[in-house]
């Protein structure tokens, strides 16, 4: 019985890393990926603008935008997953700071779809890069968070394992 009271256990906390923690670090970690290629794809469209590429500028800005939707998706299914009053106050400061690069990020694109890659690229660098930067801090933090909480659970199905081998 103590035996199988101890593979319950062990169930429930390689459960909670498999369903819960881990998919929230994929998220999490999908979500910068996608900032970057916004990024990426915002500094091709500048340069492609300046070299009176119009068209390639603007396939550019529609992969932002995709890129952008995507993350709409995966910022509301992280949020309805987070279930510790830490990873919500996380999440509340990933929000903020997605917004306001959010609209930094905006108004670099509209820079660039009025062919002025110059301020464009000025307002990149000055305006835009430093609030993608202050998102990806709270995108780290999550992670941090989440990995913390990950490894503990499954420090916890190795000692139950260890325990359930003497029993």
């Amino acid at each position: 019985a103590v035996a199988w009271m101890q593979l319950v256990g062990i169930r429930a906390a390689v459960v909670d890393v498999v369903d819960d923690r881990y998919p929230k670090v994929a998220r999490t970690t999908h979500i910068h990926d996608a900032v970057n290629l916004q990024s990426r794809m915002l500094r091709n469209a500048i340069i492609a603008v300046s070299l009176g590429k119009n068209d390639e500028a603007d396939g550019f800005l529609a992969k932002v935008d995709g890129a952008v939707a995507d993350n709409d998706t995966h910022m509301k299914a992280l949020g309805a997953m987070l279930n510790t009053p830490k990873g919500t106050e996380l999440f509340a400061a990933m929000t903020s700071t997605r917004a306001d690069y959010g609209k930094s990020r905006n108004e670099a694109m509209r820079l660039v779809r009025e062919r002025k890659w110059e301020q464009a690229g000025t307002y990149t660098l000055t305006e835009v890069r430093p609030k993608q930067e202050v998102f990806s801090r709270t995108l780290d933090a999550m992670v941090d968070f989440q990995q913390g909480l990950m490894t503990r659970s499954s420090e916890q199905v190795k000692e139950r394992v260890a325990q359930t081998i003497v029993i």
